[in-house]
């Protein structure tokens, strides 16, 4: 028997039936347990736990990298901010050892299991730069139309991905628009412009915006949440004050 035999495959401890019902857990974080023989790791041993979706989703495959305090059993949290988005996905989970002498001992077998939600996860809503209060106002636009900006911060995308932002207005029988743009630095905003004429198309009414992130490559795509903004009517114009007309003084006549 090898030394890796003896690593006991991973259990994920908030799964029931190999399920990890995220609905139910909320959004608190998932725990796997690794059982750490004596014969095998001790303290001050790396610990590396994968975390492997089957099928394409908006984050992929990420480790969670800890340190073996002692032997027995070892207990890793995996981020829900993370595991939320491998929503209707099967998941295999992997662990390795690192000895402090840089050998690396993998175990033989991972856990499966599958993740399961009626309500997958929402990227977060888009913003409309020149709106206030949810109300866009055409006096407040330049040429360009309205800046759509994407919160960076907020949402998980890396250099190369794609941003596709879709302005929905809600007046019969106007036409949605949609424009996209690659991620160039993941940080800070992304932004999209919405043309002049799309948006005054939409005049005395509303419309929706709301975006999608394409992973590069096309290995994974999520779906913001949607906002809605009126937008409003211009004002007329402020009526230009007439100047009087000097009164005309007649001289009397004088015969």
């Amino acid at each position: 028997m090898s030394v890796c035999e003896l690593l006991a495959p991973p259990h994920v401890c908030d799964a029931v039936d190999d399920r990890v019902d995220l609905d139910r857990h909320g959004r608190r974080d998932l725990t796997v347990r690794i059982t750490a023989p004596a014969a095998v790791c001790g303290p001050g041993d790396g610990l590396v736990v994968t975390w492997a979706p089957q099928s394409p989703t908006l984050i992929g495959v990420f480790e969670v990298h800890t340190a073996v305090a002692g032997v027995g059993a070892v207990y890793v949290t995996l981020p829900h901010a993370k595991v939320c988005w491998s929503a209707g996905a099967a998941v295999r989970v992997t662990y390795r050892l690192i000895k402090p002498d840089g050998r690396t001992l993998e175990a033989p077998s991972g856990a499966v299991v599958e993740c399961v939600s009626e309500y997958p996860p929402l990227l977060d809503f888009a913003d409309v730069t020149e709106a206030s209060n949810g109300h866009i106002s055409l006096d407040r636009l330049d040429a360009r139309g309205a800046t759509v900006t994407v919160p960076y911060d907020d949402v998980p995308v890396d250099s190369g991905d794609t941003v596709v932002v879709t302005w929905t207005p809600r007046s019969s029988g106007v036409e949605p628009f949609e424009t996209r743009f690659t991620v160039e630095q993941a940080r800070g905003d992304g932004s999209a412009q919405i043309p002049l004429d799309r948006v005054r198309a939409c005049e005395g009414s509303s419309a929706e915006i709301h975006y999608r992130v394409i992973k590069r490559g096309g290995i994974g795509e999520a779906t913001s949440g949607r906002s809605v903004f009126a937008i409003d009517p211009t004002p007329d114009p402020t009526p230009f004050p007439r100047r009087p007309w000097p009164a005309t003084i007649r001289r009397p006549y004088i015969g």
